[in-house]
């Protein structure tokens, strides 16, 4: 499965979950130059990196940062609105994970949360041109690849 089949399942996900009203794929400073932006947002970066490849079973590992922002003013500074949009972040954010784990399982697609037993996520706060809170998690997702090895045709000398 490539990259960018791997992101439209995400933006599929994501277009569907009631709750998430918007979504970005790019670079993290992207997040300062759009100016229509509805939140809370998930953000997937695009600096993906491969974690590992094996040639022997043509799969590979990505390792995936989505984020997850909604707008953090200065009335939601007081203990109680912090808490409740942390809350409600939360949910948002374990329920994309949950459906994109139910979707591999459910319709057999090539992929699988290798990191599903422990995935790390972490808080931030006023970040950003728009004063957000950001929850973001690294995903560790298996692949299997489309390589077809041994294809070559080398002249003979």
């Amino acid at each position: 499965m490539p990259i960018a089949q791997l992101i439209t399942e995400l933006e599929t996900i994501a277009q569907a979950q009631n709750g998430l009203n918007g979504l970005m794929y790019g670079e993290p400073f992207d997040i300062n130059n759009q100016r229509n932006k509805d939140y809370p947002l998930l953000f997937i970066d695009r600096n993906v990196r491969i974690e590992g490849m094996n040639l022997k079973t043509r799969q590979r590992v990505y390792q995936l940062k989505l984020s997850f922002f909604d707008r953090y003013t200065r009335p939601d500074e007081t203990a109680l609105a912090s808490e409740n949009k942390q809350r409600d972040l939360e949910v948002l954010a374990e329920q994309f994970l949950h459906e994109f784990k139910e979707r591999y399982k459910a319709n057999g697609y090539p992929w699988k949360i290798e990191n599903e037993e422990k995935v790390v996520g972490n808080w931030q706060y006023r970040k950003h041109q728009d004063r957000l809170i950001e929850l973001n998690y690294t995903v560790l997702i298996r692949c299997q690849g489309e390589c077809l090895a041994g294809t070559f045709n080398y002249p003979t000398l």
